[in-house]
């Protein structure tokens, strides 16, 4: 695969966590507020550039270690007993055991529940 990046000499300095939280979060409401928030694939290419967003890295009650690497896979294919692609996996730790935790996004527009308050199938 070719690199998609390029290293530059004498380059700017990383910004500060501060205007990147400020920034991506201005990006990420800009995106659920517009038509695109109804389109899963906009979601997830967020997603994949913001993963500090994506849930679940400390969500294994008895963890309290950071993900194998601070690493997120985009569409991991777990093969098995047919095929099946989560949109993001963390390699969660524990001590002793090192575990998948596996994402499933929706887009913020898609309804959870009927009138009715039951979950929808979908």
């Amino acid at each position: 695969m070719p690199n998609t990046y390029e290293l530059v000499k004498d380059a700017p300095p990383a910004m500060r966590w501060e205007e990147y939280e400020r920034n991506a979060v201005e990006s990420w409401i800009d995106l659920i507020d517009s038509p695109q928030a109804d389109d899963e694939r906009s979601i997830h290419t967020f997603l994949e550039q913001n993963p500090a967003f994506i849930p679940g890295a400390f969500s294994f009650p008895t963890s309290g270690h950071g993900p194998v690497f601070g690493g997120v896979f985009t569409k991991p294919p777990l093969t098995g007993v047919g095929m099946r692609v989560p949109d993001f996996m963390w390699l969660a730790t524990a001590t002793d055991i090192i575990f998948p935790v596996f994402i499933e996004i929706e887009t913020p527009a898609k309804q959870w529940f009927t009138e009715t308050g039951q979950a929808r199938a979908e």
